[in-house]
């Protein structure tokens, strides 16, 4: 079932990626588009958000591309370590996935040459710590939401063993 696929993706989070046990779960979800907040709104949500997940030994959840509300969310966790932020987002949907279509299991580099973020895919916000790329056989502006189902199977089976709370910034 989709419920034994988003168990079986926690286990490989924890035994193949070795990611600590959660002790919370944050997820976060809002709008894509790039959004206007005041500096010192960013820095305490920055610092306190970071603190809070770390504090906890929470894993973060997150969209994964660098824009709106996902780059925001990255951003928060410049420099952490020891920090579970997971990016949830669609194959058909990340810029530079031809680096990482043969990959199966190994490390890969991803490229620092920008693309536009548009309509069509956007770059991975590179201070996610994880990502898993949900692959609903749709690229381009089609493949969009397409990770929606998958992560909320994920979240509920974290959150069956563990308190959660959502954040929702920036619309969606």
């Amino acid at each position: 079932t989709d419920a034994t696929t988003a168990s079986r993706m926690v286990t490989v989070c924890r035994e193949r990626w070795g990611l600590p046990k959660p002790r919370a779960l944050m997820s976060v979800i809002g709008g894509a588009a790039d959004f206007a907040v005041g500096e010192r709104l960013i820095e305490a949500f920055n610092e306190g958000f970071a603190k809070a997940a770390k504090q906890t030994g929470a894993w973060v959840i997150a969209g994964g591309t660098n824009s709106g509300a996902m780059a925001v969310t990255g951003q928060a966790f410049a420099g952490e370590t020891g920090t579970v932020l997971l990016g949830v987002l669609p194959w058909g949907c990340v810029h530079h996935r031809d680096v990482m279509a043969d990959a199966k299991g190994r490390q890969v580099l991803y490229p620092k040459a920008p693309l536009a973020n548009s309509r069509e895919g956007a770059q991975v916000e590179r201070n996610h710590s994880h990502f898993i790329m949900v692959d609903n056989g749709r690229t381009g502006s089609r493949g969009w939401g397409g990770e929606n189902s998958f992560r909320v199977r994920l979240e509920a089976a974290i959150s069956q063993e563990v308190p959660s709370v959502t954040i929702v910034m920036g619309g969606g």
